[in-house]
């Protein structure tokens, strides 16, 4: 009896990162405390590297996010199995992936880049934190691409997107107890795009992300997105989703010993 009891408690310990863990290791030590442990890098490539990550985990002024500011969620538990940590293996492949991600960003939601878009998912008031909070074709890009995310992260069955997308300020409204946080009852109903918990936009980009992802657009999903977006912003919001798409596959060949 203590045996199977000691064997659940086992089970149910958690990783480094705040989840629970699991039987598998990562394939590379992530910079946690430098550059010092990886001697593939010469000194100009780690003094590099720890300054992108210097930049990633301090936002400048008038943004808040991160460490020490009191918001959610705390960043050191979730950006360590990230896949910008994977690219800082290599620093200049991670400075080439920063500069597309970030114009990805900003022409898909008209934030100011990364650091507006952390701004707004990761802050306890959501994107109501910086200026675009009063934007409304801003609020809603971003209600747009939050959703979007966590479709890759449900079609990928990436514990980390999941986890992260289900406890960042993903809401364009706060709900009744003031969280920006999405509900329970639209989080699991992430497989389902028809489900009533949807509107109709929310619904239209659930399904658009999936069509991306799958190969399988329809006349029926393609004149509908027309409609709401446009040619110009469908580009956007497709290549803001093979951006993370991207982050998937290289944190998953780094960290990951399958796709889950």
């Amino acid at each position: 009896m203590t045996e199977k009891a000691d064997a659940k408690k086992k089970a149910r310990e958690r990783d480094m990162s705040g989840f629970w863990k699991v039987d598998k290791l990562f394939r590379v030590d992530p910079p946690y405390n430098g550059f010092g442990h990886m001697d593939w890098l010469n000194e100009d490539e780690k003094a590099l590297g720890a300054e992108w990550l210097r930049k990633f985990m301090t936002p400048p002024e008038g943004y808040e996010f991160g460490i020490g500011k009191g918001t959610m969620p705390r960043m050191e538990r979730l950006l360590s199995i990230n896949a910008f940590y994977s690219w800082l293996s290599d620093p200049e492949a991670f400075g080439a992936f920063f500069e597309y991600y970030d114009s990805c960003i900003s022409l898909a939601t008209g934030f100011n880049g990364f650091i507006e878009l952390m701004q707004a998912g990761s802050n306890k008031e959501g994107i109501d934190a910086g200026a675009k909070g009063s934007d409304p074709e801003a609020r809603r890009k971003f209600g747009n691409v939050m959703l979007m995310i966590f479709a890759v992260a449900f079609e990928r069955k990436d514990d980390y997107f999941l986890r992260t997308m289900s406890c960042n300020s993903t809401q364009i409204e706060p709900d009744e107890n003031g969280s920006n946080i999405i509900t329970a009852e639209k989080a699991v109903m992430i497989h389902n795009p028809d489900s009533s918990v949807w509107s109709d936009e929310e619904s239209l980009a659930i399904k658009f992300a999936n069509a991306v992802m799958r190969s399988e657009m329809t006349d029926e999903i393609w004149d509908s997105a027309m409609e709401a977006w446009g040619l110009k912003q469908i580009t956007r919001y497709a290549m803001f989703i093979g951006v993370y798409n991207i982050m998937l596959m290289q944190q998953n060949i780094y960290f990951r010993s399958k796709v889950w």
